[in-house]
């Protein structure tokens, strides 16, 4: 069979560190069809060259774009870049050998603000930690200078130096990036000492600054300056500015805002025995009534400290999220999503808990609604945590049907996608904002206007050929039978007010303060040491597993994934998978088939995938379908058939664990962790979906295999 798709690519094959590089396919395979000949639809992936002189994948891919630039830590390395359609070659002219060269020049590329979480941040609460990354290029161990002030734009009196927060120093690491993290108590505690009780909002700038190790000339700050100091205390000068060192990145970049602002009396030391060589700025807001940020979890560590025998802290949930109204409804990881969801947005989560707690009756439940009985995309019909409609669902790009089948977490993300649609986005100021933009959007944002008419029956119906044309008025007027849960004057006069639905809306609201969390077991540690948190962990288990489920794999695998990990430089491995009941086993192959995984089973799992294609034919429930596939996984079970091998006793797991490991989150380099656990002999089985990785007795190659099984002989 002919080749086909991309048969050569161009690019630079020793770009600089730092700079963006553009690589552009420039030929096809003859055979390649003129419709598939298109770059928009070109794979771009990247692979590294391993200590053994292989190539294995970075996993970074990217479609229709071939722009990659390297960091500092890349210059080290030699990497292959490769183009193609279908699946990768491993040679020729469609690949490129790369060898990223150093910057000529030092520099700080960027500055970026985050949360705790390690995500982008831009508005935070006083009372959290905020971090400020510089990445950098070629200045690897190199001190940076960090200063975080407040940006006074108002003036106040202020004078520079009581804009000054907090200075801090951090070098640049291997990988370019120096980070510096501020507790934003400070500012609030500054705020206080000038006089302002209860601050509301503060207006900050971090700037990263690098000075070289070349003496400045004489005449540069000091000589001459006509504000000298009184009593060891340095005066401003607002004309002052920064010593910049000849040719660098500084000294052809305009002032910084801090320089503009004359905060120049704390660096004052530095200026004796250093120039200025680059700098780099971020800005950033602090609210007091910011929801708080969820700590980053790196899920449940399973590595052992020697010797360590106390347990880490307890749920997280507990310590921050106690208060959450209807919390006690939903998991953990449900609560921390909506947290992060209301930070994202700059919302209250307690507003957006009442609107899904009104919607689905406080059940949460994401299937919940009038559409799965009919399940026609055509008709009206109603959904999930929102109930999202149909021109929701349109404006959403979903189907109705896909957003059935997700569970909450998969759904909490057209949640956040549904806050941001044009109608809806920033006019969530009030809890009955937050109704609106569910109950009647084009309202949102006059939750604040009790008198304004949301719905009136009195409103004139257009219509045409016989059928009413649903424009606003249509709405407007059938609006108010619909929801008799809104009349609430003595004597109803046909309209419905902002007042009524803010009435309803809070009863929910406070409802839900009466289930807030209990009970916390999302990160509760037991004495036992395979879940110590320790600086060296290696092996993760998923955050959606269970602590039953985390709790029956053995030390022994544990420490033989360890081994097999550091053996194939893959220095954090996360399982997916484990024991599984026979409901879970049920509910994994039904959203397997639903989502068009088609998994090869043996005869006992096409009997339980027949069980699926009949119930689907019926157009049963989804618990329906779920519910027998769980009775026929059963009776096969009890007949000595099994469906799958995650589907045992615990018994037999305990002889023989079997678990997968994910192959995109964690593993860097998965196919050399494949060839590292085959060679153990406790190893009995592998099935992965990698090509290009061992031939081997033990090992079965399996494009539809979700992650990489490993059954392992507890010895």
């Amino acid at each position: 069979m002919s080749k086909k798709g991309v048969s050569k690519i161009s690019g630079n094959p020793s770009p600089k560190v730092g700079e963006a590089v553009t690589y552009t396919v420039t030929d096809w395979y003859p055979s390649t069809p003129q419709n598939q000949r298109n770059p928009a639809n070109v794979i771009w992936e990247l692979f590294k060259k391993r200590p053994n002189g292989r190539f294995t994948s970075t996993n970074i891919k990217k479609t229709g774009v071939g722009n990659f630039t390297f960091g500092e830590v890349a210059q080290k390395h030699t990497y292959r870049l490769e183009a193609y359609l279908f699946e990768p070659e491993g040679r020729g002219a469609s690949t490129i050998e790369i060898n990223p060269q150093p910057a000529a020049v030092p520099k700080i590329e960027k500055v970026e603000l985050q949360y705790v979480d390690d995500s982008p941040g831009t508005v935070f609460r006083f009372t959290e930690k905020m971090r400020a990354r510089a990445q950098c290029v070629n200045l690897n161990g190199k001190k940076l200078k960090f200063t975080l002030w407040e940006d006074d734009a108002t003036g106040e009196g202020h004078n520079a130096k009581n804009l000054l927060i907090e200075t801090k120093e951090a070098a640049v690491d291997r990988s370019g990036v120096a980070t510096a993290e501020f507790m934003l108590t400070r500012a609030l505690m500054q705020k206080a000492m000038q006089g302002e009780t209860d601050p509301k909002q503060l207006e900050f700038y971090v700037t990263v600054e690098y000075f070289s190790h070349k003496k400045h000339a004489t005449d540069n700050v000091n000589v001459n300056n006509p504000f000298p100091p009184i009593n060891g205390e340095i005066r401003e000068d607002k004309t002052q500015t920064v010593p910049k060192a000849k040719d660098s990145p500084a000294a052809s970049k305009p002032a910084s805002k801090k320089e503009e602002k004359g905060i120049l009396d704390q660096v004052s030391d530095w200026w004796k025995d250093f120039d200025l060589w680059d700098w780099g700025e971020s800005g950033g807001t602090v609210k007091k009534e910011q929801p708080p940020t969820v700590q980053k979890s790196e899920g449940k560590s399973v590595s052992i400290v020697k010797g360590e025998k106390k347990p880490t802290s307890s749920c997280i949930c507990k310590e921050q999220y106690k208060d959450l109204i209807w919390g006690g409804k939903v998991s953990c990881e449900f609560r921390k999503k909506v947290i992060l969801i209301s930070r994202r947005n700059s919302i209250d989560p307690n507003n957006l808990m009442a609107a899904m707690a009104h919607e689905t009756g406080g059940t949460f439940d994401p299937t919940i609604g009038t559409f799965k009985k009919h399940k026609d995309e055509s008709r009206e019909g109603y959904v999930g945590l929102l109930q999202i409609g149909k021109d929701a669902a349109t404006d959403l790009k979903i189907t109705r049907t896909k957003l059935l089948n997700m569970n909450q977490i998969e759904q909490l993300d057209y949640v956040e996608k549904y806050l941001n649609l044009p109608l809806v986005k920033g006019k969530l100021n009030t809890l009955t904002d937050f109704y609106l933009a569910v109950l009647f959007p084009v309202d949102c944002g006059k939750g604040n206007q009790p008198n304004h008419v949301v719905f009136d029956n009195s409103l004139p119906i257009s219509y045409k050929n016989g059928k009413a044309i649903r424009n606003l008025n249509y709405w407007r007027n059938v609006g108010y039978s619909a929801n008799p849960a809104f009349h609430k004057e003595k004597k109803e006069q046909g309209k419905t007010y902002i007042w009524e639905i803010a009435e309803n809306i809070k009863i929910w609201y406070d409802n839900g303060k009466n289930y807030t969390t209990k009970e916390f077991s999302c990160q509760d540690v037991k004495a036992t040491p395979k879940q110590n948190e320790a600086s060296g962990k290696i092996v993760y288990f998923d955050s959606g597993l269970t602590e039953e489920r985390v709790n029956v794999v053995s030390q022994f695998t544990i420490s033989l994934l360890e081994k097999a990990a550091k053996n194939s430089a893959n220095d954090k491995l996360i399982i997916t998978s484990t024991i599984r009941s026979t409901r879970k086993q049920a509910e994994v192959m039904y959203s397997n088939e639903s989502s068009g995984n088609h998994i090869r089973y043996a005869a006992p799992g096409r009997a339980v995938i027949a069980v699926f294609n009949t119930g689907k034919s019926r157009s049963d429930s989804k618990e329906k379908i779920i519910s027998d596939m769980d009775k026929k996984i059963k009776e096969l079970s009890e007949s000595g058939q099994r469906v799958s091998l995650h589907c045992v006793s615990k018994e037999a797991y305990s002889k023989n664990n079997i678990i997968d490991i994910s192959y995109s989150r964690g593993a860097k380099n998965p196919r050399d962790l494949i060839r590292e656990l085959v060679k153990d002999p406790a190893v009995t089985k592998i099935i992965h979906p990698l090509n290009n990785v061992v031939s081997n007795s033990k090992v079965k190659y399996d494009t539809k295999e979700p992650a990489i099984h490993v059954e392992i002989k507890v010895q």
